[in-house]
């Protein structure tokens, strides 16, 4: 019981913390299954280190479960074909 309520906790702590916070438009990595719950009006692009179908060959254990539609392959930690600063909330970014 106390395993399901830390859990549940988490989840209203993300979807808190995304409702205030998010806006706009911006990435998130890996999010397989559990892709974080975004307010409306916020866009987000999937990133993931392989496909939807490579996922599932990788991760038997998610067949049957419904994932997120990988929009970028690419490594998490690098980064390469997002160009940097593409989702920043920057002057720069603001006076194009």
């Amino acid at each position: 019981m106390f395993k399901f309520a830390r859990k549940f906790d988490k989840r209203i702590l993300r979807a808190s913390v995304a409702k205030r916070y998010i806006r706009g438009e911006g990435i998130e990595i890996g999010a397989l299954g559990t892709p974080l719950k975004v307010p409306r009006g916020a866009r987000v692009q999937y990133v993931d280190r392989m496909s939807k179908s490579a996922l599932y060959e990788q991760y038997p254990e998610l067949k049957g479960r419904s994932l997120v539609d990988v929009e970028c392959i690419d490594d998490g930690e690098v980064l390469q074909h997002i160009p940097n600063n593409s989702y920043m909330d920057s002057p720069q970014k603001q006076e194009r």
